[in-house]
């Protein structure tokens, strides 16, 4: 964890754009980006790529994260995989620890072995591969091909029926369940009715722009799960023991704090500190939704003392983000979810300031 902690400091000091790396013994903890980053040969510590075009063939002794337009993995992966990509492959790839994956499309090819917990999140699974561990499986469209096999339970979430060859092997609980908001079917046959160019265009930088953000919002998710994991922690546990009073803060904050900028505006004197409140509030509400994603990933894991943040992370903020598509309903959970979100984050404002009054 510490090598990490280094690699992540050395990504904000400065990123090195390295397109390839020789086929040697390399220390980590390795930071790279660039439009294509090829990485191979044996890597002892963790690995983070950052990439339009990401190719790994590599022993890695560590974690490895990639965030990518495209990545494609092979070798063999020490520790935790964690990958956030537009489309993704495994290929030959064998991996020691937990799996975290988030893409548009994720296809796990044969001779792929995970030996501990998987979690999948995206909108078009193939999957072929082997998991010793529990199996968790977010898509729209799941399919599950003849040399797959599931050592543990496997959860499904799916859109569409998901398509699980006779000759698969599911050792532990099978568990499927339609989520109407991962079902697309309806809205693509609206859209193909359409022979406009301009709709079907706008259409697909709506889907890009909702693949962005959660990738970013993972991102930095991570990166704070990373460098304040104890501070997490604390804040989970806050939101489970006090919940009510989370919604009447987040209600009450999100509420106030506008008429204290409006006011201080029209004072003009209060202008600068008007400016700082504003600031303070766009990213309040920005940790509220990391937080509520957390929280909700958390609890639908079963997991309340966060043992796996970074699977929780993943599945809270992929539900958020559908949760905005789905009117009526979906915009009212997702607003409690970050009211939610915000009330924590003013318990905790508030617990730290009685602490600095009584010192």
């Amino acid at each position: 964890m510490k090598k990490l902690l280094t690699g992540l400091g050395i990504l904000l000091i400065s990123i090195f754009f390295l397109g390839f790396s020789p086929s040697l013994v390399q220390t980590g903890p390795i930071v790279k980006a660039g439009d294509t980053i090829y990485l191979d040969g044996q890597i002892d510590g963790d690995v983070i790529l950052f990439g339009g075009e990401v190719v790994v063939n590599a022993t890695i002794s560590g974690d490895l994260i990639v965030f990518a337009g495209q990545a494609d993995i092979s070798g063999q992966v020490g520790n935790d995989l964690r990958v956030v990509a537009g489309r993704l492959t495994l290929d030959d790839l064998s991996v020691n620890d937990d799996v975290s994956l988030a893409a548009g499309q994720i296809e796990v090819s044969p001779n792929t072995t995970l030996d501990q917990s998987l979690l999948l999140a995206a909108g078009k699974i193939r999957f072929n591969g082997q998991v010793s561990g529990e199996a968790t499986i977010l898509a729209a469209s799941i399919d599950i091909f003849p040399q797959a096999k599931f050592n543990q339970s496997l959860k499904l979430f799916y859109g569409q029926t998901p398509k699980i060859n006779s000759s698969a092997q599911i050792a532990g609980e099978l568990m499927q369940t339609y989520q109407p908001a991962l079902d697309q079917s309806q809205f693509t046959q609206k859209l193909s009715s359409k022979k406009s160019p301009a709709v079907k265009t706008l259409t697909g930088f709506f889907f890009l722009e909702r693949l962005s953000t959660l990738t970013v919002e993972i991102l930095v998710g991570w990166l704070l799960i990373l460098l304040l994991p104890e501070l997490i922690r604390r804040l989970i546990k806050l939101g489970s023991t006090q919940a009510s009073a989370a919604l009447g803060w987040g209600f009450i904050f999100l509420s106030l704090t506008p008429l204290i900028i409006l006011t201080l505006v029209l004072t003009l004197i209060g202008i600068p500190i008007a400016v700082v409140v504003l600031l303070i509030y766009i990213i309040s509400l920005s940790l509220a939704k990391l937080l509520a994603a957390l929280i909700l990933g958390s609890r639908l894991l079963k997991d309340p003392v966060a043992k796996k943040p970074y699977h929780s992370l993943v599945l809270g903020a992929l539900i958020l983000s559908l949760l905005q598509i789905v009117p009526v309903f979906g915009w009212l959970a997702y607003f409690i979810l970050v009211l939610y979100g915000l009330g924590i984050l003013v318990l905790s404002g508030r617990s730290l300031l009685t602490r600095f009054k009584k010192k």
